[in-house]
């Protein structure tokens, strides 16, 4: 059997005092259950995290190609407003010709009768 020393309390009462100001420090302690718990939220939110990063990627990809399909429509169109545009100039250029070869055909048809 051991003899309690005198300073014994003293001592429990100071090493309590420590371990208080310790666990106020360094917050309450984690099990291995809460840790695995948090961790596991943790790469949850993680492999969330990479799949909304990836559906903006696509998005982003989408985007760019519907951007670029945009300008190639848009380019085709200014070379089929130009074609139009000729083609309505040679029109107007054909039926003024036809006006003047009807004129003289009719001042031709004049004389001949």
């Amino acid at each position: 059997m051991e003899v309690a020393s005198a300073g014994e309390p003293r001592l429990r009462a100071r090493v309590r005092l420590y371990r208080h100001q310790l666990q106020e420090k360094a917050g309450p302690m984690d099990t291995a259950a809460e840790e695995d718990t948090r961790r596991q939220r943790l790469l949850d939110h993680t492999a969330r995290l990479d799949v909304s990063n990836q559906r903006l990627r696509d998005s982003h990809r989408l985007a760019l190609e519907s951007e670029s399909v945009g300008a190639d429509i848009l380019s085709q169109l200014r070379g089929q407003r130009e074609t139009l545009e000729a083609t309505r100039n040679t029109l107007g250029d054909t039926d003024s010709s036809l006006d003047r070869a009807t004129k003289m055909l009719k001042s031709m048809s004049r004389r001949f009768f």
